[in-house]
């Protein structure tokens, strides 16, 4: 099944009305890339806001209930500062929504999944995972998040 053929499959299954799409907080400084991944994701059914930075996570936090936050950047180290530094936003938001790392280069010794779940990703996505890869996980986080709230 392509990535296209698994978006319509779920745009199917969802149905066009169905509020239960994830809310995705996407965060890329490169606005091209930026726009083009935010309408991949829409294109498979997700609602999606954007930022280049992270330095308005928490007030995004605040506005609107986000499943999921998702940093993206093809350089390892700025990616492991946004990890860092989105992080903080969602603990000063004192929320507890879950984080993905979207690497477009997972080259370098700064790419390693282990350092960036250190540093506060929750998952982890290298080049060239796709959009679909990346909606499972933020489906499967959410899933993990709501379990952890009903039992807290």
């Amino acid at each position: 099944m392509t990535d296209a053929d698994a978006c319509v499959s779920v745009k199917r299954t969802r149905g066009e009305s169905d509020l239960s799409s994830p809310l995705i907080l996407l965060i890329d400084p490169d606005p091209v890339r930026r726009a083009a991944r935010a309408t991949e994701l829409r294109g498979c059914w997700a609602r999606v806001a954007e930022l280049p930075d992270a330095s308005r996570v928490a007030n995004a936090l605040r506005a609107a209930h986000v499943d999921v936050v998702v940093v993206c950047a093809d350089d390892p180290t700025v990616c492991q500062q946004l990890v860092h530094e989105t992080r903080a936003q969602i603990t000063a938001a004192e929320e507890s929504v879950p984080l993905i790392a979207w690497q477009v280069d997972a080259t370098g010794p700064c790419a390693s999944r282990a350092i960036m779940l250190h540093i506060g990703a929750d998952s982890v996505l290298e080049a060239p995972s796709s959009t679909t890869d990346l909606l499972a996980n933020a489906f499967a986080l959410r899933r993990l998040m709501r379990d952890v709230h009903l039992r807290g």
